[in-house]
């Protein structure tokens, strides 16, 4: 049976929930410490950057086609990846892929123009931004978003390197800035709101056809726009009242007591991805990805970078989120965590053929058979 976009998307939506936007610790002991005040910082400039890539990667939907080169190029409706949904986002935008696909068959250069050239058809009475300045429109509107969004890159920046309360204000301003901007996108949605039938009555051809595309494009870029609206107000609120995101809580923890883990961490699983990299999966109890976040670890197993995407790794570790809670409430996180390895609720998959030997080989040396199989 053949799944529509809105269906697939609605199914993929809670791969981009669950990175830790909405949530906050218990130890509020912690709140205050300053190394964890800075992580905070990094995470917040990690999440601005990734905003501003989603922005760019949406502004050529929205590029007047003015040259040949470009005439008959458009961009295939957004389809969702998990490998790209920015962590966080919740709601029903996730419509995203990491690279733009262009093709030339779909439309040709005639419909594109024409329906540049009208603007944006609300009504075949009522057209708006003619002569390509209703899409251009909506080209500067994102161009805002991806300056707002590198505002609070810097303000997090400022605040992960001094993270006093000056700067903690200043942040908190950036994300509603940000937040109050993604409130103002008045050319995507009216673009979101186009009859395809209008255009056609007034060009004929495969103009239809050419203005669904921006409909569906704009419908897109509206409901993700919508979700990062949501997740910048959310992590104002949370910076403001003192809160802890998930990811820096684990980070700063998993620093803190990297001898302890060493200690209590089987020895085996230990040396077995110490110096490998790492997806760390969230998950459901239906083992439905929550988030990914992409880890690098050094010889030592300490934790040397994260990035807060699916990336190429040695091997991906699945865990419930309701695991990596207990955990991060336990009075003694190290030793939590390693009653939740030996009870097998880290699950490890090997990627490719050396490390699906590595990860499986170590599960059958110490006894168990609770990894994943290799591909």
């Amino acid at each position: 049976m053949e799944i529509g976009r809105r269906d697939l998307l609605k199914s993929s939506v809670g791969v981009a929930v669950g990175m830790g936007v909405a949530s906050q610790s218990v130890r509020a002991t912690q709140a205050g410490s300053g190394d964890l005040q800075a992580e905070q910082g990094k995470y917040l400039k990690k999440h601005a950057v990734r905003r501003q890539s989603i922005y760019d990667m949406m502004i050529p939907i929205f590029v007047p086609p003015d040259n040949e080169d470009y005439a008959g190029k458009f961009a295939e409706s957004l389809a969702p990846s998990a490998s790209s949904l920015l962590p966080g986002i919740a709601g029903s935008a996730a419509d995203l892929k990491e690279t733009l696909e262009w093709y030339n068959d779909i439309v040709d250069s005639n419909g594109v123009r024409s329906v540049a050239q009208q603007g944006a058809l609300i009504s075949v009475k009522e057209p708006r931004g003619e002569n390509g300045a209703g899409l251009e429109g909506a080209r500067e509107e994102l161009e805002d978003l991806k300056q707002a969004a590198s505002a609070v890159e810097n303000a997090a920046s400022e605040y992960e390197e001094s993270p006093s309360k000056e700067n903690r204000n200043a942040l908190v301003e950036a994300l509603k800035q940000e937040h109050q901007r993604a409130a103002i996108i008045f050319w995507i949605n009216s673009w979101s709101k186009i009859t395809p039938s209008n255009y056609q009555q007034l060009f004929g051809g495969d103009v239809e056809e050419a203005a669904e595309q921006i409909r569906d494009n704009a419908e897109a870029a509206s409901e993700i726009i919508t979700a990062t609206r949501e997740v910048t107000s959310t992590q104002a609120t949370i910076l403001e009242q003192g809160g802890v995101f998930r990811i820096p809580d684990l980070v700063v923890t998993y620093g803190e007591q990297i001898d302890e883990v060493r200690q209590n961490v089987p020895s085996y699983g230990f040396s077995q991805y110490a110096g490998d990299s790492l997806n760390i999966r969230i998950q459901n109890e239906e083992e439905e990805d929550l988030s990914v976040t992409w880890v690098n670890t050094n010889s030592e197993g300490e934790l040397v970078e994260y990035e807060l995407k699916e990336k190429s790794a040695n091997a991906d570790v699945m865990i419930t989120e309701s695991t990596v809670e207990e955990i991060r409430e336990s009075d003694n996180p190290s030793t939590k965590l390693s009653k939740a390895w030996e009870n097998d609720e880290l699950t490890f998959q090997g990627n490719g053929f050396v490390n699906g030997i590595k990860y499986n080989h170590t599960d059958l040396i110490a006894g168990h058979n609770r990894r994943s199989p290799v591909g």
